[in-house]
Formats: C-alpha cells, sequence, structure tokens
C-alpha cells in the first residue's frame, strides 16, 4: 500500500495517480481513489495503492490536476 499525506488548495484538489504508466483501477487503486483520480477535500492521510499482497517493483506517478496542492509524506505498508 502507499499513501500520501496531502493538504488541499480547495475543497476538491484532484490528483490522477498512474502505476507502471496506466491509471490506476480497482485491481490496484487505493480506498481513496475513484476511476484513476484522488479527491482531496481535507487535510488527510490518503490511500493512493492497493496492490493487495502483490509485491513487485513499480513506478508511482502523480499528475496533480489543482495548482497549489500540498502533499508532505509518503508512507508504505
Amino acid at each position: 500500500k502507499v499513501f500520501l499525506v496531502i493538504t488541499p488548495k480547495t475543497q476538491s484538489d484532484q490528483i490522477r495517480v498512474y502505476l507502471n504508466d496506466k491509471l490506476v483501477d480497482y485491481s490496484n487503486s487505493g480506498s481513496d481513489v475513484n476511476k484513476g483520480i484522488v479527491t482531496a477535500t481535507e487535510p488527510k492521510l490518503y490511500e493512493l495503492i492497493d496492490l493487495k499482497g502483490n509485491k513487485n517493483s513499480h513506478i508511482l506517478r502523480l499528475e496533480f490536476q489543482t495548482e497549489g496542492t500540498q502533499i508532505y509524506a509518503f508512507t508504505f505498508g
């Protein structure tokens, strides 16, 4: 799992989440991702990725759709 602390500038900041250059889907997205997009509504820890125990090497890429979104700490679990 991959988590990220996000503080949005607005109440609907959006971030596109990609894994290995593909927009994440139900098979690998975290609980805070809907159709590949995190909508950050408040400052908190957001779950971006859930590989459901399938360990491997991957490349995570985030595309910020809202200017001014602040991020702080990635955590893994």
